[in-house]
């Protein structure tokens, strides 16, 4: 059996057998102090948020932690709190009641990567505890927008059209769509790189371009029509503008921030031009002798002001040139794009005899009608053909009379107009037989 005594303190245990020929063993117990004072420690937990944190590259802010004390149901203030995120440190608050907040600055880390963030609680007399919080850093979400002038819009700011010889700027923001600082914004000091490319022969031609930054997240590149560039082929030799469209490709990246390209298509176009002929009528009338127009071709692009194109060909042509000749074309203003042109109208024989035979007093009479052809073209601008009806005068002015006594009667006297002329349609113009 065992026997346990206290001698100065000291404890023994006596194993005394049965037989008394054995002998009786002493032990002296020894005391385990470590993990005595272990095994009285209270019973801890340690919780935050989820061990999965997804957040945008930028933000900064705290996450919140707690030390509890399960034994005692309450939080574990002034605990020794280690943290970080590898290879960074981070800040703690102790806010005195077992909540902990931890500051992450994620301008400390890379987008698009993920980091550890651990915790360590150690107090005395309180179990350590140890999380783990993995965070995903995002890059920043970004837009590209595209600003051109709306004049210059084919539909949408990724189709443009630029007359020959304008040139245009084409803005390009590119921002931050996420509010990780509070509020989206431009985003500044991109690197950029593009180029203008077209296809010549099924050969893809590309030229580098250089964009500039005009802060807040514009960026501006120049769209000049007039570069020579522009008109090369693959074998350096000019080549018409009108053979192809442009393809302005941009790239812009930022470190920590999404990437954005876009494609343009761009086309460069004759300018827009509308033919003012004077007098302004719908049908011409031409008296006997010479008679003179004015034609001009207007600049119909909006930014352009409306102004007469200058240097300009023009031709003009007459369905019969027997009766109706173009004598001579000038440019009478120079200065504003404005041509004269002169017609010599030749009243056949045969009309006036028989006008004279008619024995009618006239002051007007509209005998034939021809079609003028004006064409006016000038490289760059879109070229009028326009067809022009004009009403032939045999007399006109004050007319001539015949005396009553010719005829020995007295005669009505008749003032008006008379058409002698066997009518037919030809492309919506009235034309007399012989006049094709």
């Amino acid at each position: 059996m065992f026997i346990m005594t206290s001698i100065n303190s000291t404890s023994l245990v006596f194993m005394e057998y049965e037989n008394p020929s054995e002998q009786v063993v002493r032990m002296e117990p020894t005391l385990d102090f470590e993990n005595f004072l272990q095994s009285s420690v209270n019973e801890t937990t340690a919780y935050g948020p989820p061990v999965t944190q997804n957040t945008y590259w930028g933000w900064t802010g705290n996450l919140s932690f707690t030390y509890w004390d399960v034994t005692e149901n309450e939080g574990i203030p002034d605990a020794n709190v280690s943290s970080g995120i590898w290879p960074l440190s981070t800040e703690v608050f102790d806010l005195a009641n077992g909540t902990y907040l931890i500051e992450v600055n994620t301008t400390d880390c890379w987008g698009d990567y993920s980091y550890n963030l651990f915790v360590e609680f150690d107090k005395s007399g309180f179990e350590k505890q140890f999380i783990i919080i993995l965070i995903h850093v995002r890059s920043i979400e970004t837009d590209l927008v595209v600003l051109a002038p709306a004049e210059n819009l084919a539909g949408d700011p990724f189709h443009l059209v630029i007359p020959l010889g304008d040139s245009i700027d084409i803005l390009f923001s590119y921002n931050d769509t996420e509010a990780t600082n509070d509020y989206p914004g431009g985003l500044e000091g991109a690197y950029t790189e593009g180029y203008i490319g077209y296809y010549i022969e099924s050969t893809l031609v590309q030229h580098p371009i250089e964009l500039t930054e005009n802060g807040n997240g514009f960026y501006k590149f120049t769209f000049d029509t007039t570069d020579e560039w522009l008109y090369l082929s693959i074998r350096e030799t000019p080549i018409s503008h009108k053979l192809y469209w442009n393809h302005l490709y941009v790239e812009f990246t930022l470190a920590n921030s999404n990437t954005q390209e876009c494609l343009i298509h761009i086309n460069i176009i004759d300018i827009p031009t509308e033919l003012v002929v004077d007098p302004w009528v719908e049908e011409l009338t031409f008296e006997p002798g010479t008679n003179t127009i004015f034609v001009s071709l207007i600049d119909l692009w909006p930014t352009h002001s409306g102004v007469a194109i200058q240097n300009l060909n023009v031709t003009v042509e007459s369905s019969d040139s027997s009766l109706v000749e173009v004598v001579s074309i000038t440019e009478d203003s120079p200065e504003i794009g404005v041509y004269e042109i002169k017609l010599d109208h030749k009243v056949p024989a045969s009309v006036q005899a028989t006008i004279l035979g008619s024995g009618c007093i006239l002051s007007q009479i509209i005998y034939d009608q021809i079609v003028l052809t004006i064409k006016v073209e000038k490289d760059g601008y879109v070229g009028q053909n326009d067809l022009i009806p004009a009403n032939l005068v045999a007399y006109g002015g004050g007319g001539w009379t015949i005396p009553p006594t010719i005829l020995g009667i007295p005669i009505l006297l008749v003032v008006g107009v008379l058409y002698i002329r066997n009518k037919r349609r030809i492309h919506g113009i009235e034309e007399l037989p012989g006049n094709e």
